[in-house]
């Protein structure tokens, strides 16, 4: 399959401990990643013209006439930053980590095979019955286990608190888990170590964390 011919520039940051107690985010550098177009999707879109009447791109990315989809090249701009972001450590990729370069590799990635789904689902049912172990409301139960099973996405605009909430308990569930099932889950929490490293740490929710 074709490689993207498109890439963005990621700024590359990591949590420092200040003098007062409280974090913020260090730069430590920067990477080009490859991310798909709609062309690539198969969706014609006019592109705006730049005063010399050429296509207009900014960051590598094209800038759409219709506002619309210039929102949906933002969206996936922003899906591909938070799975990629994570796969670096100090500037540099992790051991063992690449970045999606075409479609083949990026659905790869992103757990969405027949095997792949089939344990995302049993991930999900596992730590939904552990949450009602502890005697979780439903409610409950229901938010940390959309969280939960679509961490990649909703992570990206989810409350701090919710994401703290939902790192706590994910931490609970895997040390209840045998090594059988660590093992088996693992591509289901790479991805959330990495959605949950993302994401601002906030506030507690009583009833999620209790």
């Amino acid at each position: 399959m074709a490689k993207f011919a498109n890439s963005f520039t990621l700024e590359l940051s990591e949590r420092v401990a200040l003098a007062n107690g409280k974090k913020e985010n260090k730069k430590v550098g920067e990477a080009k990643i490859p991310c798909p177009v709609l062309s690539d999707f198969g969706i014609q879109a006019e592109i705006q013209k730049d005063k010399e009447g050429k296509d207009a791109y900014e960051d590598g990315l094209p800038l759409y006439a219709d506002p619309r989809f210039d929102f949906l090249q933002d969206a996936i701009k922003a899906l591909i930053s938070v799975r990629s972001r994570n796969r670096f450590e100090k500037g540099s990729l992790k051991a063992g980590m690449s970045l999606a370069e075409d479609f083949d590799s990026l659905f790869e990635q992103s757990g969405r095979t027949g095997e792949a789904l089939a344990i995302r689902r049993e991930a999900k049912a596992s730590f939904e019955a552990f949450l009602q172990k502890l005697g979780k409301k439903a409610a409950t139960v229901q938010v940390l286990s959309d969280l939960f099973y679509n961490s990649s996405k909703s992570l990206v605009t989810a409350e701090a608190a919710y994401v703290e909430a939902l790192a706590v308990q994910v931490g609970r569930w895997v040390e209840s888990l045998n090594e059988a099932q660590v093992a088996r889950f693992k591509p289901k929490l790479t991805e959330l170590q990495e959605s949950i490293n993302a994401a601002q740490e906030g506030a507690d929710l009583e009833d999620m964390k209790s």
